[in-house]
């Protein structure tokens, strides 16, 4: 009878290995998963940032308030540069001409 119950545990101990061994590799499939989704979407995100020159112009439309319909605007200069002040980090310099139909005409 003993003989019997031993074997019996043996045999649930196996199933409870494999149940925790599949559970393990589902886990450690979901977390790679995770990260999998996570890092294309950070691409996904950073792809879409604009650059220096587009958020000048946004500035200058959405914060000065200059309609942009009025004007032709042209880049002249878009220059990075590192300061040592700045510890490394890049600070750019956008430059544009701006020109209207208005000022042509004066």
């Amino acid at each position: 009878m003993i003989l019997i119950l031993c074997i019996v545990g043996v045999s649930n101990l196996k199933h409870v290995y494999m149940r925790e061994r599949l559970f393990s590799k589902v886990l450690v499939y979901l977390l790679i998963m995770t990260f999998v989704v996570h890092g294309s979407l950070a691409l996904i995100a950073y792809s879409a940032e604009l650059t220096a020159s587009e958020k000048a112009l946004t500035f200058l439309t959405d914060v000065v308030g200059l309609d942009m319909t009025k004007y032709n605007a042209t880049l002249t200069n878009n220059r990075v540069e590192y300061p040592s002040d700045l510890g490394g980090l890049a600070k750019e310099y956008v430059d544009y001409i701006f020109d209207s139909d208005e000022s042509a005409r004066a």
